[in-house]
């Protein structure tokens, strides 16, 4: 759902501000001048130069991000989860095993060429005996 709700850059505006927009943080300035889910539309739009003038937010890059950023928030609602630590434990274990996977395929490999080639120098040595 994509309602507004007064609640988002503050509480999960840590995670927007913080995890959505990233660095520098602007955390502060949004509870300085109050800004919530109610202004995010101003904020998306950039009304009346919003951000430069009112929040003293000059550097252009930052302020395209966080128009963008709002007007992301605005259209699709919030995002369920910026960061999921079982998920990149998850994925480095699944890591860990494919290389383990490599290194026991390869130490396997080498054993059986090993004995393929111990194989092929007894049947040498038999071919001739037999002669």
């Amino acid at each position: 759902s994509s309602g507004i709700n007064a609640e988002w850059p503050l509480r999960p505006g840590g995670l927007w501000l913080k995890g959505g927009v990233g660095p520098p943080p602007y955390l502060p300035i949004f509870k300085k001048y109050k800004i919530d889910g109610n202004v995010l539309p101003r904020l998306a739009l950039n009304t009346d130069h919003l951000i430069q003038s009112q929040l003293g937010i000059t550097d252009q890059n930052h302020k395209n991000k966080l128009i963008l950023k709002a007007m992301d928030l605005v259209l699709f609602g919030p995002p369920t989860v910026f960061y999921n630590p079982l998920k990149d434990a998850l994925l480095a274990l699944a890591i860990l095993v494919a290389i383990s996977g490599l290194f026991f395929s390869t130490v396997q490999r080498k054993k059986a060429q090993d004995q393929i080639d111990k194989m092929l120098k007894e049947v040498d040595k038999l071919n001739i005996n037999e002669q």
